[in-house]
């Protein structure tokens, strides 16, 4: 399938019109109440929510000082424009949503920029399969550090070659602060492809330097301006996570974690689109390398979870579609087969769609967290109904409330329940008095006496409820003991 431009068509045609299929299966995809894991809420989505009306849930990351601000500072600019035009927090949601949806289309441009070192053809690949692979339209509007910095990562990758000149190296330079800034851990995959990039030559080091000053500055300011030093929130995550353990009390996984979850999410295709990334050529080896040392260095973190290294997936995924057609070529001149070069393309564009559907069936991304957040739609719910002036759940799921969704200064309280695995809420107390709605596990409502089913999300055993009351709510002493904030103090999450 050698390149043949004639054959192949107009190369702006291609990239305009694979740009609008990435746009397309991803405004598809497109659910203001989907979360991969409560961080996108809890951790980025309520903070630039408290930014801006000060109220808020503030979990122990914030409370301790581990979490830089810049995302949260990012997100409360159209966050606060969303709510201006719509008038109500969900369209703040929304825009921010939409922001960060529109930073991951990064990937699929830089998928084109990067192909198109080799040929118009590895262009056209490249683009198509990070347009209709199913991680990157999953992860697309998801408020996630990792996905996020990927987006940083390929967008440098494809701004650095051997012919780069002084403003795409300080535009890279940019990007790879950005990168790290947003999580930090991915400074190994940074520094891996600046060194394999730019090696020994030292002005070029400077023009990526230049563009990395002002991201960090501006990272520094912030951190400044909530009353942090500029980058305390690394030593104190380190502090915290590393040296003290916090992290592992989520739960810690051996080295070999991480080939096991690419594994359960690729199946045996893991395998040849491990040897298609390698078969990308040596113009690659930068990138390849950061995600492999990436995949490394977090391997050796305890607390893992699988889109902790979406940088490794997404750049895996790249490089094997540069692969795949390298492999076309190489079998095509071997066998002297004349096919046209567009229809070779598109018999392998047929593969690696066929592929993407074949494992994104049946959401699997889903299964790491996102099947158990019923929680941001039944909390806009209750919300939005004015009957209600109180909200609760369980202590166990604390993450499934959050200010953002639920837009209004009403008390929100978290419950005793009975234990795991099968929580249910144990309203006994007078602190009942305070609230007139619940969310709870499906079947919850002979526990809840007066209340009525309002509606549900999930399926078992993660379907959740909401179970509202008439009458209003009074304020009590144990009402104040079992406010969220005052019980996340407590318990210290």
């Amino acid at each position: 399938m050698g390149e043949q431009s004639q054959q192949l068509g107009n190369p702006r045609l291609w990239f305009w019109g694979l740009l609008t299929l990435a746009i397309a299966l991803r405004v598809a995809a497109f659910d203001p109440f989907a979360v991969h894991h409560p961080d996108e809420v809890l951790q980025y989505l309520e903070p630039a929510y408290r930014l801006l009306t000060g109220d808020g849930i503030v979990t122990w990351e914030y409370r301790y000082g581990m979490r830089g601000w810049l995302l949260p500072w990012l997100l409360a600019g159209p966050m606060a424009l969303g709510k201006a035009i719509g008038g109500n927090a969900l369209a703040g949601i929304v825009a921010a949503r939409i922001a960060v949806a529109a930073i991951n289309l990064v990937p699929v441009i830089a998928a084109w920029h990067l192909g198109r070192r080799s040929s118009l053809a590895h262009a056209i690949a490249a683009m198509a399969v990070m347009a209709l692979w199913y991680e990157p339209i999953y992860f697309s509007s998801h408020v996630l550090t990792e996905v996020l910095a990927t987006s940083c990562f390929l967008g440098a990758a494809a701004m650095i070659d051997g012919k780069a000149g002084r403003g795409r190296i300080v535009a890279a330079g940019a990007l790879l602060a950005a990168m790290v800034v947003l999580r930090f851990h991915y400074a190994v995959a940074a520094g891996t492809f600046a060194l394999l990039t730019l090696g020994s030559d030292w002005k070029r080091w400077g023009w990526l330097t230049l563009g990395a000053i002002p991201v960090a500055a501006l990272s520094g300011a912030i951190d400044l301006a909530m009353g942090q030093w500029p980058f305390e929130w690394v030593v104190n995550n380190f502090q915290h996570n590393v040296i003290e353990g916090r992290a592992a009390q989520f739960g810690v996984e051996e080295p070999g974690f991480y080939v096991k979850a690419i594994w359960d999410q690729w199946g045996w295709l893991a395998v040849p689109i491990a040897l298609l990334a390698v078969n990308s050529g040596k113009a690659y080896r930068p990138i390849l390398y950061a995600a492999v040392f990436n995949l490394a260095a977090h391997s050796l973190i305890g607390h893992k979870e699988y889109r902790f290294v979406e940088l490794t997936s997404a750049t895996a995924i790249l490089l094997a579609a540069v692969g795949s057609v390298n492999l076309v070529q190489a079998l095509t001149q071997r066998r002297q087969n004349h096919w046209p070069a567009l229809a070779s393309l598109a018999l392998l564009l047929l593969g690696w769609a066929s592929a993407s559907a074949w494992l994104g069936r049946g959401d699997p991304l889903d299964r790491w967290f996102g099947e158990r957040m019923a929680g941001p739609e039944l909390t806009y719910a209750a919300g939005r109904d004015r009957r209600v002036c109180g909200l609760g759940t369980m202590t166990v799921e604390f993450w499934q409330l959050s200010r953002v969704y639920l837009d209004r200064s009403i008390p929100i309280l978290l419950l005793d329940n009975s234990p795991r695995p099968f929580p249910k809420p144990r309203p006994e107390g007078p602190e009942m008095a305070g609230i007139n709605a619940v969310i709870a596990p499906a079947g919850s409502k002979q526990v809840l006496p007066g209340y009525s089913l309002a509606r549900c999300r999930g399926e078992e055993p993660y379907r959740r409820c909401l179970y509202v009351r008439q009458g209003g709510c009074a304020s009590t002493p144990e009402t104040q003991s079992r406010e969220v904030q005052n019980v996340l103090v407590e318990i210290d999450w």
